[in-house]
């Protein structure tokens, strides 16, 4: 027997069995990557709410969705939200191209929106049969009574100019 080997590690090569226990590991976290992929969300909520524009007098709301995982091609992405004034859902969708970084949507100019109050928001991703893929519901809820705010904008024009005569479009024609 030579100096530093024993009985025990004579004629078995470490070299090979730490290889084979490196290949091992890197298998099992590939496979583990890959199933991880299909339990992904495929959309998030990457922001959203309440906007308070005084330089047009209006307020709406909206949210941001980010992939994050590929979508199928041809599913589309529906937001329905809660119409403060008591009217139907505003409703939106759009079709999946496949190449999207984030999906934007933002109502129009909303009456009655009341301070501390939910809206509810609801996001639905459909395949391209109109199968339900995922749905995400959000409530979001504004910090200010809508009535409180300016009932017409506080300046007018592209300068800026300060809306004196109290005129109800920031734009005038």
């Amino acid at each position: 027997m030579a100096i530093g080997e024993t009985e025990i590690g004579r004629g078995i090569d470490m070299r090979g069995c730490r290889l084979g226990l490196v290949a091992g590991l890197i298998s099992a976290g590939l496979l583990t990557a890959c199933a991880d992929e299909s339990r992904k969300p495929y959309l998030i909520l990457a922001g959203g709410g309440f906007i308070f524009n005084y330089r047009i007098s209006e307020m709406h709301y909206g949210v941001v969705l980010a992939p994050k995982r590929q979508l199928p091609e041809g599913a589309v992405v529906e937001a329905r939200f809660e119409d403060p004034s008591g009217g139907p859902a505003i409703q939106f969708s759009q079709k999946v191209r496949g190449d999207e970084k984030k999906f934007v949507f933002d109502t129009p100019g909303l009456k009655g929106t009341r301070k501390d109050m939910p809206y509810h928001v609801a996001i639905v991703l459909r395949a391209p049969d109109g199968a339900e893929l995922q749905r995400i519901d959000k409530d979001f809820v504004s910090s200010v009574e809508q009535k409180e705010m300016p009932d017409r904008p506080l300046t007018i024009g592209p300068g800026y100019t300060p809306n004196v005569h109290g005129q109800k479009e920031a734009f005038p024609k």
